[in-house]
């Protein structure tokens, strides 16, 4: 039967698209693993961020190149890639000087160079220290990767009515007399995608929730309520960010910067904006840069950290042009963890 018009007019949350090519990498009878990478991919985020991911379709597309794959949220493509399906990437963590042979490429999820190789030279390049993955991984690390980048957009008002609803079974007290008495239940969604959107996992609701109902007697504002999460959620914070040595390798702001960013703040109905001179936020986001890349060479995932009241400002300020930074402010870090400064982001002007 023709489908409805009810059934067009449905938008899939994730869709992944791919060439014929990589068809056999779907087809479990040519051994493609990819359903079952999908599979793990969705318990795995549903265990580290705290949401269900909805269902992920797979359809193939002729009009894509035949190794070629793109991944689309609600019906617009966010991102793709091509991949060699019977080679096997190399991947350089960043600090090899060594090479292998093989087609020069990207790792798609975290942009780090690469080769394609031919699997007979897989043990000699993880002996030169590359890491080594199949081209399955390669897209199931960047699906992972896109569904956290992008989780406030997939997180639902109805999703987090779901979730508020498995809380009550448990702690009722922590839903009933505060949604919808204390805040709203939009105003919940926002402080969840608000949380979600720098990548702070929301399986703690409990905390979450705690936290709402103590503050939400004083401010309605989601962004100042998502701040106090974040306090409260500081040892899940510091868990993410710090390295197998329980430190976290970091760069802070000068104290004329930290002025600069006050003084530049403004509270409007869109939420906070940072209003600065062009030149100096472009002055700013370079030395930003900067910091960041000395983090990334090293091997660090890049963090900034500030003074509590202009961690939201400093990360609206450099969200665009420095997705991969996370700032986080004193507040945040929990006091069993070591904290590391590579360098501080200073203008010309400082002493």
């Amino acid at each position: 039967a023709p489908p409805k018009t009810e059934d067009l007019l449905r938008i899939d949350t994730l869709e992944v698209e791919i060439g014929y090519g990589l068809i056999p990498m779907v087809d479990a009878h040519q051994g493609g693993d990819l359903l079952d990478r999908i599979s793990i991919i969705r318990k795995q985020l549903a265990l580290d961020m705290g949401f269900i991911v909805p269902a992920i379709r797979i359809r193939d597309n002729v009009r894509l190149r035949p190794n070629e794959y793109v991944v689309k949220i609600k019906g617009l493509v966010v991102a793709g890639g091509e991949l060699m399906p019977d080679s096997l990437m190399a991947i350089n963590p960043g600090f090899l000087t060594d090479d292998i042979e093989g087609f020069e490429t990207v790792e798609p999820a975290f942009h780090l160079k690469a080769r394609w190789i031919i699997p007979s030279l897989k043990e000699t390049a993880e002996a030169k220290g590359f890491t080594v993955v199949e081209p399955t991984a390669v897209l199931a690390t960047h699906l992972t990767e896109l569904i956290k980048g992008n989780a406030a957009e997939i997180v639902t008002r109805q999703d987090v009515q779901h979730l508020l609803e498995t809380l009550k079974q448990d702690q009722p007290a922590l839903v009933d007399g505060v949604v919808p008495d204390l805040v709203t239940l939009p105003a919940v969604h926002k402080i969840i995608q608000l949380l979600l959107s720098e990548r702070v996992p929301i399986r703690d609701l409990g905390t979450i929730m705690e936290t709402v109902s103590d503050f939400a007697p004083s401010t309605k504002d989601p962004e100042v309520l998502a701040e106090y999460c974040r306090i409260s959620l500081r040892r899940r914070i510091s868990d993410m960010l710090k390295d197998d040595q329980g430190q976290i390798h970091c760069f802070t702001l000068s104290p004329t910067v930290e002025q600069l960013l006050t003084d530049a703040v403004q509270n409007t109905k869109q939420g906070i904006m940072v209003i600065l001179p062009p030149e100096v936020s472009e002055k700013l986001i370079q030395e930003t840069n900067r910091q960041t890349d000395i983090l990334s060479t090293g091997g660090h995932h890049p963090v900034c950290l500030t003074a509590p009241s202009v961690r939201l400002a400093f990360r609206r300020l450099v969200e665009t042009a420095l997705p991969q930074l996370t700032v986080v402010s004193f507040n945040e870090i929990h006091r069993d963890v070591s904290l590391i400064s590579t360098g501080m982001v200073e203008l010309n002007h400082d002493s």
